[in-house]
């Protein structure tokens, strides 16, 4: 009898580790299913936390930009009005949907399908404002122009026999262009889209002037007094009157007194232009024979 109550004693303790045993197992599978639970979940919050984030800065940094033009002109004023009332129009599709779609994937992709929009709504203003900006630019180039000419005049008449026979440079364009692919500009007025300054400018005729080869520099200098050089595409530094000059381009012509057009350039992909006046200078061997400016905001 007291050798079956052992055996009674010893099956029960087996039964009862037996249990233990699969109780924390249990209990462990619980607890890993639980975490990778949370993990996921926790996952899919910061997923979508950070697509809200990015689609409330991009808002926030859209108006700020459009801002920065707003008082220049009743046209460009214009424009701006039109673009807010969409960009107000946009956030409150932004905001319906944060407050309306529970799911979180689908919100997450609703924010980023709108975030795409967003962005594509503010090229669209920035090119209309940088064509505006263009036409404008033009009219204050061509009322530049008129007054460089009739000053060119004055001092054409006040000028020595010696300063008669030096080459001048007139109708001086300059346009900056906004690198699209490999190969393809197209014009800008934005300081900061800027990648080329291309110039044009005519060698006016001249029948007392030396024939033969010269030496015609340009040098653009930014708003802080920097000349803009790149030695990969042409800048060099010359003496002139004793000092070192740096030019931002230059080309050897065949000058035969007639009146010669030549386009020089500077181009620089790497390079930050800060809004403001550009002078444009245009030298002729060893002295100025031109100037005028490109404004870039």
């Amino acid at each position: 009898m007291e050798e079956q109550n052992q055996k009674s004693s010893k099956l029960s303790t087996g039964i009862l580790a037996v249990c233990l045993v699969a109780s924390l197992g249990l209990n462990f599978y619980q607890f890993n299913k639980g975490q990778n639970t949370m993990a996921t979940y926790e996952t899919k919050v910061d997923t979508l936390e950070m697509a809200r984030t990015e689609v409330e800065a991009e808002l926030n940094a859209t108006y700020a930009e459009l801002e920065k033009f707003k008082g220049q002109n009743a046209q460009m004023d214009s424009i701006l009005n039109e673009a807010n009332v969409k960009m107000d129009e946009q956030k409150s599709r932004i905001n319906g949907l944060m407050k309306s779609v529970k799911n979180s994937e689908e919100l997450n992709k609703q924010l980023s399908e709108q975030l795409a929009e967003l962005r594509k709504l503010k090229d669209s203003y920035l090119d209309k404002i940088d064509s505006l900006m263009l036409a404008n630019q033009q009219l204050i180039a061509d009322n530049t122009q008129l007054n460089t000419k009739v000053q060119d005049l004055d001092n054409n008449l006040k000028s020595t026999v010696s300063k008669a026979s030096m080459l001048h440079a007139e109708y001086i364009k300059a346009v900056a262009f906004k690198k699209r692919s490999s190969t393809k500009y197209t014009e800008t007025a934005m300081a900061r889209r800027t990648n080329k300054i291309e110039v044009n400018f005519k060698i006016l005729q001249n029948a007392i002037a030396k024939a033969g080869q010269r030496t015609v520099y340009l040098r653009i200098v930014e708003p802080g007094g920097e000349v803009l050089g790149n030695k990969a595409t042409g800048s060099k530094i010359v003496k002139i009157n004793g000092e070192d000059v740096l030019f931002s381009n230059s080309n050897t012509v065949d000058y035969t007194n007639g009146a010669t057009d030549i386009i020089l350039s500077w181009e620089d992909e790497e390079r930050n232009l800060t809004a403001g006046n550009y002078t444009i200078e245009i030298y002729v061997d060893d002295y100025m024979a031109g100037a005028n400016t490109l404004i870039l905001k």
